[in-house]
């Protein structure tokens, strides 16, 4: 079955190079890439006419790149600037990316995005640093929140081939009494019948985010965070998307 990544072609476009896409989703037999502009939604009225020379210069550029790479291509150009036409898209892909990042781009997230545009999304996303860096450690998040389930099961959808492989890290929370004990259980069973080699730290709820930087911090890079909710702390905290940036840890969620 063909898996559809989406992604802005303008966030961050002085440094787009599809290479990256090629390489980082090249273990994927089918595949297809659908790119859209953010200045198409968010950008100044005024400015419009001006952005439409730049864009359409620039589409034909990533066409071109994507003909030589032989990539299935194709633009979103919904005709309109509502904001949740991102959203409504998002639901048919696969997999949102972002990516490269450095400190500029970082500081523009998620601010350069439609309103609470990540909140929404339909689909899981990746901030990714660098897609030419293939991950070699993965530390999944598991704090009972089932948007964190969903994002393991994504991240297998796409990346399940490549990862079955690479260092598994798991981080489990201290369960509450009950219904969390045994949650507990089945999502360390899945995670253990999934990959062959898992390494398990239980982690306290006290200064959550802390102990993942902290993992993050000796785990091999690049690395790749695979978490739900708890994505969006990390996100709207400039202070935390600098230090992932010096971890190379790319960061995997969904809602």
């Amino acid at each position: 079955m063909t898996k559809h990544i989406f992604f802005p072609a303008d966030f961050n476009a002085s440094s787009l190079e599809l290479k990256g896409y090629n390489s980082l989703f090249s273990h994927l037999d089918m595949k297809s890439f659908c790119a859209f502009f953010l200045n198409d939604f968010t950008g100044p009225e005024a400015s419009r006419s001006l952005w439409q020379e730049n864009k359409y210069t620039l589409q034909e550029a990533i066409q071109s790149d994507a003909k030589t790479l032989t990539l299935d291509l194709t633009f979103f150009n919904p005709g309109t600037r509502l904001p949740k036409a991102l959203v409504h898209q998002s639901r048919f892909a696969d997999l949102l990316v972002v990516s490269p990042l450095d400190a500029e781009a970082m500081r523009r997230l998620p601010a350069a995005f439609p309103e609470k545009f990540f909140e929404q999304s339909g689909c899981s996303m990746l901030l990714c640093p660098n897609l030419e860096k293939v991950f070699e450690e993965i530390v999944v998040l598991f704090d009972y929140d089932l948007a964190g389930v969903a994002a393991l099961k994504s991240f297998l959808n796409i990346f399940g081939r490549m990862a079955s492989h690479k260092q598994i890290t798991l981080l489990t929370v201290t369960p509450g009494e009950g219904t969390e004990i045994t949650l507990e259980k089945y999502f360390v069973n899945f995670v253990q019948r999934t990959f062959p080699n898992v390494g398990i730290t239980p982690i306290r709820r006290a200064g959550l985010i802390d102990l993942i930087f902290a993992q993050a911090k000796i785990a091999k890079r690049p690395s790749v965070m695979i978490m739900g909710r708890q994505a969006h702390t990390i996100l709207n905290d400039q202070a935390l998307k600098e230090r992932m940036l010096e971890l190379e840890m790319s960061l995997f969620f969904s809602n």
